[in-house]
């Protein structure tokens, strides 16, 4: 099937929010569809409501949304962007991004 907007996903194409089979020495993990949905609660009505607190808490127990946040800027999952209201974006190479037990960071392209 051919889409009218190719630069937009189908709902069939999104992947999970947490990677499967994540090696031992990670504690949380995220695919790239993971990153943006932080990204997406980085607002200050989903704060308010508490739905970014739910979000987080339902995908990454323990892990708050500030903290994935700054995991991924300090690591460089993230890019400045003025697109989006968050003022960042997922780098385009990411496919996932992973918080370790030691509380390091790795990026898997």
């Amino acid at each position: 099937m051919t889409h009218p907007f190719p630069t937009l996903r189908l709902v069939d194409e999104i992947q999970p929010l947490v990677p499967t089979n994540l090696p031992a020495d990670v504690h949380w993990g995220f695919t790239r569809d993971g990153l943006n949905s932080v990204l997406h609660h980085a607002h200050f009505i989903a704060m308010k409501r508490g739905a970014a607190s739910a979000h987080m808490a339902a995908n990454w127990p323990g892990l708050s949304l500030g903290e994935a946040i700054s995991a991924a800027r300090t690591a460089g999952a993230l890019a400045k962007s003025r697109r989006h209201f968050s003022g960042y974006t997922v780098r385009r190479t990411l496919t996932e991004f992973h918080i370790l037990h030691d509380e390091t960071t790795r990026i898997v392209k």
